[in-house]
């Protein structure tokens, strides 16, 4: 677990988890990757659960402090940048893994395009290795870069469509190109598989509003109140 904390020092929030995978090699060897996002829990969050007793903590054991932290300098960000986000180009011979985490690591760091030429050389490697092309398509959009986004998450689906997140990214890239019937589609099935994610029916509700079906974009809203009546995207689309 990882957790983050201000210029002073006080812990500001907590990290849940990431999205890895499990590659095995034909040899049965296998590596873990680091992909995609991950899960933090703001400590305010955090909080309100030990308030409401739904954890195994008391209030009265934590220390907590709301005075405003120091804002930070560019200077500042530039030297945690340096002395936190490092990484290392993988060695000639390096695997898929070495390739695969060395560019969600550029991409974590922002440098998008270099992530991208990472995940060309994995694809080299391995060009049926699904998660590439997911990893390459969360890079070309954080570049804006929606066509080729779009080009590599329907490649990740034609891989494999079982991941619910390539049809949600997919579908969010069609969004931007302004390709709702593709969008539609995209969403439909991200929510098939996993119809539990309140953001999936926000997203399709978004779409149909677009194409001004109100009352489908209304239903939709509704269904992601019934998952989570309490986040506020839900009420701010809805409007």
């Amino acid at each position: 677990m990882r957790i983050a904390i201000d210029a002073q020092g006080r812990l500001v929030g907590i990290n849940t988890g990431a999205e890895n995978e499990i590659k095995f090699d034909e040899d049965g060897n296998y590596q873990q990757l680091s992909l995609g996002y991950s899960l933090g829990v703001p400590i305010q969050d955090f909080l309100g659960l030990v308030q409401k007793g739904n954890m195994k903590l008391k209030p009265q054991w934590l220390q907590t402090e709301t005075t405003p932290t120091p804002e930070i300098t560019d200077a500042d960000i530039a030297n945690i940048r340096e002395q936190l986000l490092t990484s290392t180009l993988p060695s000639v011979d390096a695997g898929v893994a070495a390739w695969m985490n060395y560019g969600n690591q550029l991409w974590r760091y922002g440098k998008y395009a270099e992530a991208v030429n990472a995940f060309e050389k994995v694809i080299e490697l391995d060009p049926n290795f699904d998660k590439t092309y997911y990893a390459m398509g969360l890079a070309y959009s954080y570049q804006k870069e929606w066509e080729q986004a779009a080009t590599a998450l329907k490649q990740a689906t034609e891989i494999n469509p079982s991941p619910y997140y390539y049809w949600r990214y997919l579908g969010y890239s069609y969004i931007f190109l302004e390709n709702y019937a593709e969008a539609l589609i995209a969403y439909n099935t991200a929510i098939s598989k996993n119809p539990e994610d309140f953001v999936l029916y926000i997203e399709q509700g978004d779409v149909l509003g677009e194409l001004k079906d109100y009352q489908g974009a209304i239903n939709f809203y509704n269904q992601a109140i019934n998952l989570n009546s309490d986040h506020p995207w839900i009420y701010n689309n809805q409007r």
